[in-house]
């Protein structure tokens, strides 16, 4: 799997990795205080935890395969 190894993949993962730490920290300002806007936000906020989640186990998938469990071809 060649996907691994290319830049344009780990820089995607960086990506998701900051935009998962932007969005804890704006998530951390957000008070939850039972109004209906509120709970929408944090509804999208876990949707986005859920890709986020997914799109790790991908990856991890994706490194397991090509490179074997613990870095043996």
């Amino acid at each position: 799997i060649k996907v691994v190894n290319d830049k344009r993949f780990d820089n995607f993962i960086i990506y998701v990795i900051l935009f998962g730490t932007f969005k804890l920290v704006i998530q951390s300002f957000i008070r939850e205080d039972g109004s209906d806007n509120v709970k929408s936000i944090f509804f999208i906020f876990d949707l986005i935890d859920l890709a986020f989640n997914v799109i790790f186990i991908f990856e991890c998938a994706l490194k397991v395969l090509a490179n074997g469990f613990v870095m043996d071809k």
